[in-house]
């Protein structure tokens, strides 16, 4: 899954809780979370070091699909 198309799902999705505990790390506000690490990884493209927040990112996006 691209940036992109996480972007997309994140600004189309209302129903996104404002805190989220996936137990390894605690999200307290999730539009803050969504918005910094998409900002980060748009700032640094193709830099390894920042690909923790996609991982962070997609962990969000599956789990938030999966409580579907």
């Amino acid at each position: 899954m691209t940036l992109d198309q996480l972007e997309t799902y994140f600004k189309s999705n209302n129903d996104i809780p404002k805190e989220i505990d996936r137990g390894f790390y605690k999200i307290m506000d999730s539009k803050k979370f969504i918005g910094s690490h998409i900002s980060t990884l748009r700032n640094n493209p193709g830099n390894k070091v920042y690909f923790p927040y996609y991982n962070r990112l997609l962990d969000l996006y599956m789990f938030l699909e999966n409580k579907k």
